[in-house]
């Protein structure tokens, strides 16, 4: 404990100083990977904050991926001096450092900062802030649990959300029981499918750009659509073709 130096912060800081202090012991070896690390009470006694303030910090460290807390045990280092935290530590946030040779650091650090990485199914996760998506997750987990058949058009009240935002991001705002939820693109194309095979009483006709989103070609196909690739130009998918 006695490595972990006072932190002077003003009040509105103090997780902030923790969090900052411990990332640095670990950038510059003083913390190593798989040392613990006190209990909260007996760091925030040390320090003179409240404990709060500490299990604050130690689960934006856990989100973040510097350590790992678990209920009963001692919370431990999983990062280690120049990996950059959770670059490095399980997970695929890391795609992009994985490319470049784990002996240079340095040069992982450099690519980190240069390049996005642009493949599909790989979520920027760093642009979400760990603290708040885990909090959303530890509010649905105490949520009640619902006695009754789920509404297939999804929960009112995320279909209510959509809406506020389509009229904040399109200019447009439907009735909430005009929104239905999908699992996703592909489930939205086949049902569209299914609904405009149904109601045209012929197989549809997509045109699609070729190339062109190739998952969503074959979700129409599934569905009993017909999908016709239309060439690009220079100003994307050619009209008069």
């Amino acid at each position: 404990m006695d490595q972990i130096e006072v932190i002077v912060v003003d009040q509105s800081g103090k997780t902030a100083g923790v969090v900052a202090r411990i990332r640095r012991m670990v950038h510059d070896g003083t913390l190593r990977e798989g040392d613990p690390l006190p209990s909260t009470r007996a760091l925030a006694a040390e320090l003179g904050v409240a404990r709060g303030t500490v299990v604050a910090a130690y689960d934006q460290l856990d989100g973040e991926g510097w350590i790992r807390t678990r209920h009963g045990a001692v919370a431990r280092v999983v990062a280690s001096a120049g990996t950059g935290g959770v670059a490095n530590v399980g997970g695929r946030g890391g795609a992009v450092g994985d490319l470049l040779p784990a002996s240079d650091p340095g040069a992982t650090a450099m690519a980190t900062a240069r390049v996005i990485d642009c493949r599909p199914g790989v979520p920027a996760v760093t642009a979400i802030a760990q603290r708040d998506w885990r909090a959303a997750w530890r509010a649905a987990a105490d949520a009640p649990l619902r006695n009754a058949v789920a509404d297939p058009l999804g929960t009112v009240e995320l279909r209510a959300q959509v809406v506020a935002q389509l009229g904040l991001s399109r200019g447009f705002a439907p009735s909430v029981d005009r929104v239905l939820l999908t699992a996703g693109t592909s489930e939205a194309l086949s049902l569209v499918t299914e609904a405009l095979r149904v109601h045209l009483g012929r197989t549809p006709v997509f045109a699609v750009e070729d190339p062109g989103y190739r998952t969503g070609q074959r979700a129409v196909l599934s569905a009993g659509g017909t999908v016709v690739g239309i060439p690009l130009d220079d100003d994307g998918m050619d009209l008069d073709a």
